[in-house]
């Protein structure tokens, strides 16, 4: 006669299958974290520091025309009172 395992013993590798695949998708979402944190640092931040740094030099440069702009009136102007 053929001695069929035990239930205890069913349920040891149930237990073992279960924790098998607990702790692949725990090392998976670890990896993934891990490589989301990779790429934001080495591509999506300089990226993102650029555009802002650009933006930057945009408003400077129109702040820059702005006074330029400014005082080319008031030369203006002050070159028609002397006159």
């Amino acid at each position: 006669m053929k001695k069929f395992p035990s239930k205890q013993r069913f349920y040891d590798v149930l237990h073992r299958g279960t924790v098998s695949l607990i702790m692949a998708g725990s090392l998976y979402i670890v990896a993934n974290i891990g490589y989301s944190i990779f790429y934001h640092y080495k591509y999506t931040r300089p990226q993102r520091q650029e555009h802002y740094r650009m933006i930057q030099e945009e408003e400077i440069a129109q702040e820059q025309l702005e006074r330029e702009r400014e005082l080319i009136r008031r030369q203006a102007q002050a070159e028609k009172l002397v006159s």
